[in-house]
């Protein structure tokens, strides 16, 4: 995998850490993932 930095309004980071913090993901990166998926990722885009 590759490591990469973003940058977000304050209110979307809050989200992603209510969203880790719910317990429905384990990560923030995990969030992102299926975030982009959900936005219309290709199917064949490997995402691991």
């Amino acid at each position: 995998m590759e490591r990469m930095t973003i940058t977000m309004l304050a209110d979307m980071a809050e989200v992603i850490r209510q969203t880790v913090a719910g317990g429905e993901y384990a990560s923030t990166s995990e969030v992102a993932r299926e975030a982009l998926r959900v936005a219309g990722m290709p199917n064949d885009a490997n995402l691991r």
